[in-house]
């Protein structure tokens, strides 16, 4: 939520046969809405995003279906395996990293 300007309650809506509350906000680019699915399993249904320092002032919108809050993931789904030819990039520990 950092630099927003103002947020409030647009009112209720349906979005893909669900009932929604429907909240807007704005900051000093852009300004996004979403809906919020009601009942004691509240999801994201919809964003809309709009650009404001863009001519024309273009949105990107996109309706959430499906959703699966309890997946049935294989063990290794997340586990990192390098290809072969990978080399491990060192990095300066945290407490190092602002020093010179």
């Amino acid at each position: 939520m950092q630099d927003v300007t103002a947020g409030f309650v647009v009112g209720k809506g349906v979005v893909a046969g669900a009932r929604c509350d429907h909240l807007a906000f704005r900051k000093p680019d852009v300004d996004w809405q979403i809906w919020m699915r009601e009942g004691p399993r509240p999801l994201p249904c919809k964003f809309v995003i709009t650009s404001k320092r863009v001519a024309g002032m273009p949105s990107f919108s996109v309706v959430m279906t499906g959703w699966n809050t309890a997946p049935k993931l294989a063990g290794g789904t997340f586990t990192f395996a390098p290809p072969k030819d990978a080399k491990r990039i060192e990095f300066l520990p945290p407490a190092a990293a602002g020093t010179k």
